[in-house]
């Protein structure tokens, strides 16, 4: 299941998935063992190893370090006293259920959710947050052809801020008349003094500046220097 935000049908102004993402992808069969897994995440050192359907070669689940490590936790009690837990708490069975099994088909987390190489970045940190994964694959045409984790988009933040504010100015030197908006950044947070045009404008000049890499959030001010807050974000665009 590839997910994306189909309302935002603007060309993306950040980076792709494709540009973040892992391009080293280990897959196994269905039928492949939980120590298989095991070596296979440890010797390849990867977040992940994709789960392909034994006949088909088509990528039908994915198998996480924490998938095995539930495993484990489970795999040291007694039959008789997992009964008695599962009877307790219906939750707790279907996880147990799921990571007692041997098999990767039987750990694997289905259906795959997935983005594409040509996402943006903002498109697939949705992904990543509203699913409470770690890692997601990127699939094209059927295959998986890379993994974009956590730390691949969280990595961008690490910029000095005074590196970040003179990439900031460079953008707006494309944007606007030069001198018209003033630039500070602390802690990656950049704040916009200046004239910014109608709320349209304003919402582009944003956009562009928050698509750079290192920018946590983008705040405008009034003349005056009080703090502004963040530009309404504008409906859908066809």
């Amino acid at each position: 299941m590839t997910v994306s935000n189909d309302y935002r049908r603007r060309a993306p102004s950040g980076p792709l998935v494709s540009d973040l993402m892992d391009r080293e992808v280990v897959c196994l069969g269905a039928s492949a063992s939980f120590k298989d897994l095991a070596v296979v995440l440890l010797r390849h050192q990867v977040p992940a190893v994709i789960v392909v359907d034994d006949v088909t070669g088509r990528p039908v689940g994915i198998v996480t370090e924490a998938d095995l490590l539930v495993r484990q936790a489970f795999s040291g009690l007694p039959a008789g006293d997992m009964a008695l837990r599962w009877d307790n708490n219906d939750s707790l069975a279907w996880v147990a259920v799921r990571h007692l099994g041997l098999q990767a088909g039987q750990i694997m987390s289905s259906p795959l959710i997935s983005t594409s190489p040509d996402a943006d970045e903002l498109e697939a940190a949705r992904v990543l947050a509203g699913h409470g994964l770690r890692v997601l694959p990127v699939v094209s045409e059927g295959a998986v052809v890379g993994l974009l984790s956590r730390r691949a988009i969280l990595s961008r933040l690490d910029q000095p801020d005074v590196h970040l504010r003179a990439r900031v100015e460079q953008c707006l030197d494309r944007l606007v008349e030069a001198g018209q908006i003033h630039v500070d950044v602390d802690q990656g947070v950049v704040s916009l003094t200046g004239s910014r045009g109608g709320r349209r404008r304003a919402y582009e000049i944003e956009r562009e500046v928050a698509a750079l890499e290192g920018v946590v959030e983008v705040l405008w001010r009034d003349e005056i220097g009080r703090a502004g807050v963040q530009v309404p974000p504008l409906g859908p665009t066809a």
